[in-house]
């Protein structure tokens, strides 16, 4: 199990239908000393069992990209000492605005055409 055996997690996909992908249940099954990292949505996370996890050391820091709601109203986990928390700028670089730009501009180009 994935879960069992990572000593980094690292979130990179779309909501789950089905609620949080990191819950109690997934935490519980996680190796003591866990780094989890969110670049995704803030769905995937439910915060109360990320801050029990926290708190009883299985996971050792969290890295969270996106908040719900931005910017947070509870700030148990947004201000937790083991939380490094960006406000969803994670990928906001100068080569992803390049990117970006050229994208668009490669798109506006095309449907002038």
């Amino acid at each position: 199990n994935v879960l069992a055996t990572s000593d980094i997690i690292s979130l990179h996909c779309p909501p789950q239908d089905g609620g949080a992908l990191i819950d109690a249940g997934s935490i519980e099954k996680m190796k003591d000393g866990v780094y989890i990292v969110n670049t995704a949505r803030a769905s995937l996370l439910d915060d109360i069992a990320v801050l029990a996890g926290l708190e009883s050391g299985k996971i050792a820091g969290v890295v969270v990209d996106a908040f719900d709601p931005e910017p947070p109203t509870d700030w148990r986990l947004a201000g937790h000492p083991k939380v490094i928390g960006t406000p969803h700028i994670g990928g906001f670089t100068p080569e992803s605005i390049d990117r970006a730009v050229s994208a668009a501009v490669d798109n506006l180009l095309k449907a002038l055409k």
